[in-house]
């Protein structure tokens, strides 16, 4: 299989995406309400979904922020790029957390935390899943070296 997408662009491509997650996830974790209702771009049943499932949602939305920069930079090649980015994401994310220590109307508790970092590395472990599955089918199929892609 190849990719016609270069390095260049996949870094280029990881690097929008991220902003736009990151900048995302501040509104939403730092904003006075706790409801995911104001968060407009979300359908109705979503929003009554996380605003069901408490702590759980901050896994879904760490994962969300993560998993499209990873999938970009989801090449053998790119691992290192990867490992480090889902670091910087998970440290940010954390402290975005702490910082509802200083909202009033929001609080900080260690389960966020743990299901904040659990959304990044969970990421990672879907990544390296999907890759090892790949490589396991192909081998089967007769072969094809897919550490070169």
């Amino acid at each position: 299989m190849h990719w016609p997408l270069n390095q260049k662009l996949r870094l280029s491509m990881a690097a929008a995406t991220a902003v736009l997650g990151l900048l995302v996830s501040l509104y939403a974790i730092w904003k006075p309400s706790t409801t995911a209702g104001d968060l407009f771009f979300l359908p109705q049943a979503w929003v009554e979904w996380l605003d069901s499932h408490g702590d759980f949602r901050t896994f879904v939305m760490s994962a969300l922020v993560a998993v499209v920069p990873s999938v970009w930079l989801g090449t053998y090649q790119l691992d290192l790029v990867r490992g480090r980015w889902l670091l910087c994401v998970g440290l940010l994310l954390s402290a975005m957390e702490v910082g509802q220590i200083w909202i009033p109307s929001r609080g900080f508790g260690i389960p966020d935390l743990m299901f904040t970092l659990a959304g990044v590395a969970a990421v990672e472990l879907a990544i390296r899943t999907v890759r090892w599955c790949m490589e396991v089918v192909v081998k089967a199929a007769g072969g094809w070296d897919v550490s070169r892609r």
